[in-house]
């Protein structure tokens, strides 16, 4: 290729430019090669066009330094803790399993302002029903950004204050107060082994909306906006590391819950202690159908391209979900349908399309209809018309039992 000191000329039409390649290819209908071909003592390229690309080049080719390295997360970059080991963030190192940030609907505005938060260091709530991925949110922020996480898991037989100090006999001091792993993640941090920098830790208060009020003393204070600390056995207060990060998650908004009865009603001046208090929904389908078709491969490979109608296999599955979790919404009907009740129904599915593929034998089709037994099987009796009702019209076949039509013949319709 003949590069110009000046700007090249195109010996055909007289046009100027730093490079003819877009031009002789549009304007003439040339390939570069016949063009110069043609005309081999024409310059296609400036000497200043060229310098500019090696210069781009070179640029690529240096790598960026570690202490400059970022993580897209959602629509903000993040700083990575490249100190930090693996093995302590996310859940003991490992990212949640086929984890997606949602992308669509009120999923993705509801990350959005979470994130914003997250760089505010705002407190924060997050609430929902089951399997809308409240815990997995925070896991995969700290796989992603390799920020240690400690989870904690509030329940009634969790004695805080144990979690947090071991009462033990010393064969010197007697009777001494040790910090438990708690104590030292939120007084301590994490001390790097390779740079010995302390970096604060994610608190994860799972299931918050559980705990009694003899816990809820122990996070009042974990909280309290001015000053967040931890009480000493002996009385006294231990200040919570600088720039550690609380959180929580929760069925309810702490007001208890019909659907959850183990959630309690939580003391208002506790709840006051979150900056911000967030309800997570379920998935947008058109996020969660690609989570299930990553999880259940053989399932999107062998029924990914069948029909009913004109719709898509997973869309009219999505049809069935979105039925289902409407009726949920709105106290039609009592049952959970979350996440992992919909993957309980795709491994399901699964296991019958495995069924018919090892023996060579054609997947029916009433394969929705069949394994929809599955979901009818984990509500209570007295609703299983009530739910048949809600997706016969979306399943092939339909579920609704019509009793014995023979009686019913194919004549026309007479008026009585």
């Amino acid at each position: 290729m003949t590069i110009s000191s000046t700007l090249p000329i195109c010996a055909i039409c007289g046009h100027t430019s730093h490079s003819l390649l877009d031009h002789v290819q549009e304007a003439h209908e040339m390939s570069l090669e016949a063009y110069a071909m043609a005309n081999p003592n024409s310059p296609i390229v400036s000497q200043e066009a060229m310098d500019a690309v090696s210069s781009r080049r070179k640029r690529r080719t240096q790598p960026v330094a570690p202490t400059d390295l970022r993580a897209m997360f959602h629509d903000f970059d993040m700083e990575i803790n490249l100190d930090v080991e693996v093995g302590v963030c996310g859940a003991n190192g490992v990212r949640p399993s086929h984890y997606k940030l949602p992308t669509f609907g009120n999923a993705k505005k509801v990350v959005f302002d979470i994130c914003l938060d997250i760089e505010s260091g705002a407190t924060q709530l997050i609430y929902g029903a089951a399997g809308t991925g409240k815990d997995a949110f925070w896991l995969n922020y700290s796989w992603v950004t390799r920020t240690p996480c400690m989870s904690i898991q509030i329940n009634p037989d969790v004695d805080i204050s144990k979690v947090l100090f071991s009462h033990e006999i010393d064969p010197n001091e007697g009777t001494v107060y040790k910090m438990g792993a708690l104590a030292k993640a939120l007084t301590e941090g994490y001390v790097s082994p390779k740079t010995g920098r302390r970096v604060p830790y994610l608190v994860v208060l799972t299931d918050v909306d559980r705990c009694d009020p003899q816990q809820g003393e122990h996070l009042r204070l974990m909280l309290d906006s001015v000053s967040k600390r931890i009480q000493h056995p002996d009385g006294s207060t231990l200040p919570v590391l600088e720039g550690t990060r609380i959180v929580a998650t929760a069925n309810s908004i702490g007001n208890g819950s019909s659907r959850y009865s183990s959630a309690q009603v939580m003391d208002a001046s506790i709840l006051s202690r979150f900056d911000s208090k967030w309800e997570f929904t379920t998935l947008d389908w058109r996020d969660e159908s690609n989570i299930i078709k990553a999880k259940f491969p053989l399932l999107a490979r062998i029924c990914g391209s069948m029909k009913q109608g004109e719709r898509d296999f997973f869309d009219n599955i999505g049809d069935v979900v979105k039925a289902i979790r409407g009726a949920v919404k709105s106290d039609s009907i009592e049952m959970e349908f979350g996440h992992r009740e919909l993957c309980g129904w795709m491994k399901h599915m699964q296991s019958r399309v495995v069924f018919y593929h090892k023996r060579g034998r054609k997947i029916p089709t009433t394969l929705v209809k069949d394994s929809f037994r599955q979901v009818r099987g984990a509500v209570d009796q007295g609703m299983h018309a009530q739910l048949d009702m809600l997706v016969d019209t979306f399943i092939r076949g339909g579920v609704v039992d019509q009793g014995n039509t023979s009686h019913i013949g194919n004549g026309e319709l007479v008026d009585l």
